[in-house]
């Protein structure tokens, strides 16, 4: 592969920015735009006009990938166009150099389309070339092996766990298993910071 790099008119490259021109080829068009610390890597990168990159945002593994007309890579998104983990399926994966299969793909996005925040797109033995379809978004912090069609919006399940914290009354700094701890005061019997082998120092009891 012979070393290209073309980049178009109003286009602006921030600092900090990493991009691997040895033997790739890298074609930017007008009206791009790269964000700082985003990390360029595959062999062919072609971004069509007004596309952008956003800061923090890798483009690694060695394959090619395509940017249509004002599509977007968000914040500290992925897009890994190869890879060598032993099942060839994602990511990093330790294992034997002779268990390593590498796949090299490609992956666009469309016209319009999107990959928010922190997601990821990784090429698979499912799928070596993904195709994110025209105007679809993939929302922030999903994860995508597989192409997309067009006008479609992804987002991952979120479910969260959220439980009350109660902080001892003695250490602030400390959590303590006990409602009346932090709520009703100190529960002598009950408080285990209270009740520790070692007891309470003189500035401690000083407080209660």
């Amino acid at each position: 592969m012979t070393e290209t790099f073309i980049v178009g008119r109003n286009t602006t490259i921030y600092e900090y920015v990493v991009i691997l021109k040895a033997d790739h080829e890298i074609t930017i068009g007008n009206d791009c735009l790269i964000g700082q610390f985003a990390f360029i890597g595959p062999r062919k990168l072609v971004m069509k006009d007004k596309s952008q990159i956003a800061p923090g945002a890798r483009l690694s593994g060695g394959g090619e990938v395509y940017m249509g007309y004002k599509s977007a890579i968000g914040f500290n998104a992925n897009i890994i166009c190869a890879t060598d983990t032993p099942e060839a399926q994602f990511m990093v994966e330790a294992g034997e150099p002779s268990e390593r299969r590498v796949i090299r793909g490609s992956i666009t996005i469309e016209e319009g389309a999107s990959v928010e925040s922190g997601a990821i797109v990784c090429v698979s033995r499912r799928c070596k070339d993904i195709v994110i379809g025209k105007y679809t978004v993939i929302g922030a912090g999903a994860y995508i092996d597989r192409s997309v069609p067009a006008n479609r919006k992804i987002v991952p399940i979120q479910k969260y766990t959220v439980t009350t914290r109660f902080v001892c009354a003695i250490d602030r700094s400390r959590e303590c298993a006990m409602e009346d701890c932090s709520i009703h005061g100190v529960n002598w019997a009950k408080c285990g910071y209270l009740n520790r082998p070692k007891g309470l120092t003189p500035e401690q009891k000083k407080a209660i």
